[in-house]
């Protein structure tokens, strides 16, 4: 793995886990019932936090989760023997996977929709295709990762 694509795992990396930290403040005031940004905006009206507890808490999760994976491939990427194609191809995925998940979550807990299951309604079903996605590629990734890091170790 070359170090433009550790530092671009970083970056991403640290970019979810920033938005599952933020995710922490609206999961803090439902679950807490604080109205603090229950407040009349200018050319909005008054708006309450949307979204239930289990929406936010998974949206901080996913975030920090996923910000932790970025950086933990990126910590380890140098040290796996992979090719150049390969490297690539684990890069994408891994921030792929951040993004689609870390986004549904928050979509989910912003609009509504757990993306379950497809046909539950609009947002539901965004949700559920992004989940998709990261379902998809996150066991490619991982595999590769395994694959690379035996590969290493055979090689003495």
């Amino acid at each position: 793995m070359t170090e433009r694509m550790q530092y671009h795992l970083v970056l991403h990396g640290v970019a979810v886990f920033m938005i599952g930290l933020v995710a922490g403040f609206p999961l803090a005031f439902v679950e807490t019932g604080v109205e603090l940004w229950g407040v009349t905006l200018p050319l909005i009206g008054h708006w309450e936090i949307p979204g239930s507890i289990a929406r936010w808490k998974m949206t901080h999760l996913e975030g920090i989760i996923n910000g932790i994976m970025c950086l933990a491939v990126a910590g380890i990427g140098a040290r796996l023997a992979m090719g150049a194609r390969l490297a690539g191809f684990v890069t994408v995925a891994v921030i792929v996977t951040a993004w689609v998940n870390t986004v549904a979550s928050l979509s989910g807990a912003l609009f509504g929709g757990r993306g379950l299951d497809y046909g539950l309604g609009t947002n539901n079903d965004i949700n559920y295709n992004l989940f998709i996605v990261g379902i998809v590629l996150v066991p490619l990734a991982a595999g590769a990762i395994g694959f690379a890091a035996w590969r290493r170790l055979r090689a003495g």
